[in-house]
């Protein structure tokens, strides 16, 4: 491998190859570049994507806005597409990458299931909450499933379920990810309150986000 260096100067061999290993890695972790979520510990996961640049090939209408969208999500597919040529390339030459990639993220690269239990290695406060509100869609199932209740025993045992001594619906929760307002995870996400009724797709929809 030849590498120009910030002289202008060619290099070869050991020393340069890690030095630009190690320079690359330190601009891709850059925090500015918005690539990556906060989390547990230093390990890196990328961050979601902005709404209109997820639901703008939804829209039929073409706008200004669609279209810085779409620049901005190729230009994101590129970098990672680049990412992980660097990654390959720094395994065929035997060289260590200062670049943590979470575990959870090599998983989905791989294509391995991945499960709630597994957002923890993420992020410790979201899946904690997943798994609260989970449980809440299991008593709702438990409800509707037992055969031994009335209708009317159903509504009042439905109507016991709580969150934190709170109704779903009094929280004001949205279908929006976890810190990020901005970002829904479904259309329209951000008028639709999650209630009893649809608490099992909020969960599914932050965990397929």
């Amino acid at each position: 491998m030849c590498i120009r260096d910030s002289y202008n100067e060619e290099g070869t061999g050991l020393g340069p190859t890690l030095e630009f290993y190690t320079l690359v890695a330190q601009e891709l972790r850059n925090p500015e570049k918005g690539l990556w979520r906060s989390g547990n510990d230093e390990s890196l996961f990328p961050a979601p994507l902005k709404p209109e640049i997820i639901h703008q090939d939804k829209s039929r209408g073409i706008t200004r806005k669609n279209s810085q969208a779409r620049a901005e999500l190729n230009k994101t597919y590129q970098i990672f597409k680049m990412m992980g040529t660097l990654v390959a390339r720094s395994i065929i030459d035997e060289r260590v990458m200062d670049f943590p990639l979470n575990p959870v993220f090599w998983d989905l690269v791989l294509r391995k299931p991945v499960s709630l239990k597994d957002i923890a290695k993420v992020d410790e406060g979201i899946a904690k909450t997943l798994g609260e509100l989970q449980e809440i869609v299991n008593k709702k199932k438990e409800i509707e499933n037992d055969k031994a209740m009335s209708k009317e025993d159903k509504r009042i045992a439905m109507n016991k379920i709580l969150y934190k001594d709170a109704r779903l619906e009094d929280l004001s929760l949205t279908f929006t990810f976890p810190g990020y307002e901005d970002i829904e995870t479904i259309p329209n996400g951000l008028n639709e309150i999650v209630d009893l009724s649809n608490v099992e797709k909020y969960v599914q929809s932050v965990f397929n986000y």
